[in-house]
């Protein structure tokens, strides 16, 4: 696996991380503020297909969380708080 990214104190510190298969494909796409994962994480099938997209604060999930399948589609949506499920979620079956 390749990193793309800054670190400081031997952890990922501040500003935009990529990280690639042994293909080379990305995987992993976030940024980071102070070690903590903030804004929108991604996450990513071979190929640079999105899998994961959801939203963290202070490094744990917080905000819209969405799963797609390998047909590009939404298969499944909900809301995180505090690193938790909550309220309504929506599974999408085809």
């Amino acid at each position: 696996m390749e990193f793309e990214g800054e670190y400081s104190k031997g952890k990922k510190w501040n500003g935009i991380t990529k990280e690639y298969n042994f293909r080379g494909n990305v995987i992993f796409e976030g940024k980071y503020l102070n070690g903590d994962k903030i804004g929108i994480v991604k996450e990513y099938y071979n190929k640079d297909e999105l899998s994961l997209e959801w939203e963290c604060l202070n490094g744990i999930k917080n905000g819209k969380l969405k799963e797609y399948g390998i047909n590009k589609e939404i298969e499944f949506e909900g809301e995180y708080l505090n690193n938790e499920l909550n309220g309504k979620v929506k599974k999408i079956l085809f």
